[in-house]
């Protein structure tokens, strides 16, 4: 065995030459946090098995739309702080954890008051049901985005395998009692009040549980509260922009053709998960790094990246009949358009990386910039073409805005400026 870990070991660092990657701390905290990924891909991908066979179409349709509503809610608290955590306890910062949560608890109500007038919109127009579950989303998703910052702590850490024990902890109790409840209830509302109770509940007892096991020093750093507060701003459109093809589908298709199109997009989505969490991983060693290194390197990991993806898309094509065939036969409609938003999603993983490079440089300006027109391209893409093509038109304006958003990043890291 430990020949075989010499040899790995050094097999590993002679292909730094060609990734130009630490690929030693990659395949180590990769396989943690892979590991994590697959499995609550498995239980979602089982859950949701659960959704297709015993939900109708308009109750999920509904279901989705009320969840999307809440992200959108929820990017108005403050997102962005766990970004600055992190780089603050990669740097030895630790006490920044706990000083962030009541500026969190604080900021965060204007989620709340959000989702109030949002829930009184509703309410008025005698859709009691969506209303009270704004209603229950705005109590509930403040203090679930501020108590998870506990993720923050394990990942500035560099502890992967904490972070993979933390997320079975968290995530197993809500796909149990979820998947329990789906044979009892058939009420959209009662369905986000379990996701979000149960969610919200166990994170607040895994932040108590991870600041009583690390024990966090008290040094903080003074700038990483402002940091944060600027990259939750500079993130709220974006958010927005992400939900935008769920409330646009609803309000001019319908329920049911959402539902397809979240079968469609949910499988994608969870397969580009995986290479997604690269630029997670990449993100505390990207933090002690030069920015002049960052900017020189950037495209080439782009580049090896967007290859991954390339062929993550044609394995997916390749298998989405079958997997339709066998698990979601009350979807067989969406097959196609999930293959199109395959294809897609390429550039997705490829901005994730470029943002994470303006994160870790501190880019606040180019961060703004790109929070700001990326999203607006995205949603004008998708106003536009939602009506003439439907969802094709959404699928379209994903991987034409990808694309954009892509090329604009990278023009905003080749004109900052070195500090």
């Amino acid at each position: 065995m430990e020949r075989l870990k010499h040899y790995t070991y050094s097999l590993l660092r002679k292909s730094e030459k060609y990734t130009k990657t630490d690929m030693v701390y990659l395949v180590k905290s990769g396989f943690w946090m892979n590991l994590s990924y697959i499995s609550n891909s498995i239980f979602a991908f089982l859950l949701s098995v659960a959704f297709a066979k015993l939900l109708s179409k308009e109750v999920f349709g509904t279901y989705q739309f009320i969840l999307s509503i809440g992200t959108m809610i929820g990017s108005l608290t403050l997102t962005g702080m766990n970004n600055a955590v992190i780089q603050a306890v990669a740097r030895g910062y630790e006490g920044t954890v706990k000083r962030s949560i009541p500026v969190q608890l604080k900021y965060n109500i204007v989620a709340t008051i959000a989702a109030l007038g949002v829930a009184i919109y509703y309410w008025m127009n005698s859709n009691q049901q969506l209303a009270l579950g704004i209603l229950v989303i705005g109590i509930l998703t403040p203090v679930f985005n501020t108590y998870n910052t506990y993720t923050a702590l394990l990942t500035g850490k560099k502890d992967f395998y904490s972070g993979f024990k933390f997320s079975l902890a968290l995530n197993l109790p809500y796909f149990i009692t979820m998947g329990s409840c789906l044979f009892f209830l058939n009420d959209p509302l009662m369905l986000v009040l379990i996701n979000l109770g149960v969610n919200t509940l166990v994170t607040f007892i895994l932040y108590k549980v991870a600041i009583r096991i690390y024990r966090p020093n008290d040094q903080h750093d003074p700038s990483a509260i402002s940091l944060g507060k600027h990259l939750s701003i500079a993130g709220i459109i974006s958010a927005i922009a992400n939900q935008a093809d769920t409330v646009l589908i609803f309000h001019y298709l319908g329920t049911v053709p959402l539902a397809i199109y979240a079968f469609a997009s949910t499988i994608p989505e969870k397969a580009y998960g995986i290479l997604k969490s690269v630029s997670m991983m990449a993100f505390p060693k990207l933090s002690e790094r030069s920015h002049a290194e960052l900017k020189s390197t950037v495209v080439s990991k782009s580049m090896r990246l967007a290859g991954l993806n390339i062929m993550m898309s044609a394995i997916y094509i390749a298998c989405a009949p079958l997997i339709f065939y066998i698990f979601f036969p009350n979807y067989s409609s969406a097959i196609i358009y999930s293959q199109g938003y395959a294809c897609a999603l390429i550039f997705s993983t490829l901005t994730n990386m470029s943002v994470t490079v303006l994160t870790a440089m501190q880019a606040t300006k180019e961060i703004y910039a790109y929070n700001i027109v990326s999203p607006i391209i995205n949603i004008s893409l998708m106003a536009g073409l939602i009506m003439p093509l439907g969802l094709w038109g959404l699928i379209l304006a994903r991987g034409i805005g990808g694309a954009l958003s892509f090329i604009f990043s990278l023009i905003l890291i080749k004109y900052k400026k070195i500090v």
